[in-house]
């Protein structure tokens, strides 16, 4: 079969024939185009989106609805329209009548009355006749509530930087407007996930807020602002304090404190000092007349302004001594 074909384009007989086909397809061509240029009538759906929605209801997603029409054009703008799928056709509910009611309301909408809707078909098309009769469109009742808004950042700190203050969300809250179902379940409305991201100064992001399909807020997007300065380490000696005695008794501990060595930034660097943080030694499993002459030391107050923080030490020698 190769060969017919390599003797079919060579030599002079090939030349003739490759002029042919050459011609054929152009031929062809000029046929398809002169077609599409010619006016067609086709009948076809489209799919109802609604606008002007009154305030306090929405239309459900999953309506579906649509109305057969006659569609007059030329073949190209008709092409377009099956592909490029845009077969829609903008209805307004604002003068539509209420026809029950209930948790939901029900309009009639007359689709033979198409003047002034605003069509998404291509250019070139225009409807000469609706084959529909009615079509019935539901609209659900809504509410608001404030929702609190939850970052999904994903903000690295680069080497010697770390965040001055907690990271600040603008607005904290929005305000969503959607039907009782979403509203009983949404406990906080939560952005788009951020890219991995390493900061090294002060930076603000924009995240877009997801929200359920038929959900709205007032707002589509928050600020979140990382405020980020140098750190440096620091060391200080804080009291230890003897807890859970046992009656009657006090103590000495020696070493009577302990050294705290820490991560803090520049701004709260002199924050940072002995009152800031609580060391204790407890007693509560220690009986006097035992023979460990031990305590453990525990960290049970700092600031969260300071990161990597390390005591020394983390045990402590003592003394108890019966009160006169």
């Amino acid at each position: 079969m190769k060969e017919v074909f390599r003797r079919a384009f060579s030599g002079k007989k090939g030349k003739n024939f490759r002029v042919f086909m050459l011609f054929l397809v152009l031929s062809v061509l000029i046929w398809h185009v002169e077609k599409l240029r010619q006016t067609y009538t086709v009948t076809t759906r489209l799919a109802i989106d609604c606008v002007d929605v009154p305030t306090g209801y929405v239309t459900d997603p999953d309506m579906g609805k649509s109305i057969t029409t006659t569609i007059e054009g030329n073949g190209f703008s008709i092409l377009k329209m099956y592909l490029t799928d845009s077969r829609k056709i903008e209805v307004s509910v604002a003068p539509l009548r209420r026809y029950a009611e209930g948790g939901s309301i029900w309009s009639i909408y007359v689709p033979r009355r198409l003047a002034g809707q605003k069509t998404k078909i291509p250019e070139h098309l225009k409807i000469v006749d609706v084959l529909t009769d009615t079509v019935m469109i539901q609209l659900l009742t809504v509410s608001q509530r404030r929702v609190p808004v939850v970052p999904r950042d994903n903000i690295a700190i680069s080497p010697q930087r770390t965040l001055s203050a907690p990271r600040k969300v603008r607005p904290d809250s929005v305000t969503v407007t959607a039907t009782s179902n979403i509203l009983d379940t949404l406990t906080a409305v939560w952005t788009a996930a951020l890219q991995p991201t390493t900061i090294s100064d002060t930076t603000t992001v924009s995240l877009p807020l997801l929200l359920p399909r038929t959900a709205t807020a007032d707002a589509d997007h928050v600020e979140v602002e990382y405020d980020v300065e140098p750190y440096t380490e620091k060391r200080i000696y804080v009291p230890i304090t003897g807890v859970d005695l046992p009656s009657g008794y006090s103590c000495r501990i020696f070493p009577p404190s302990a050294r705290l060595t820490f991560s803090v930034g520049l701004s709260r660097f002199d924050m940072a000092d002995e009152k800031a943080f609580r060391i204790v030694a407890s007693f509560r499993r220690i009986r006097p007349g035992d023979k460990d002459s031990r305590v453990r030391l525990d960290l049970v107050g700092a600031p969260g302004f300071v990161e990597n923080v390390t005591m020394t030490p983390s045990f402590a020698e003592f003394i108890l001594e019966k009160d006169h």
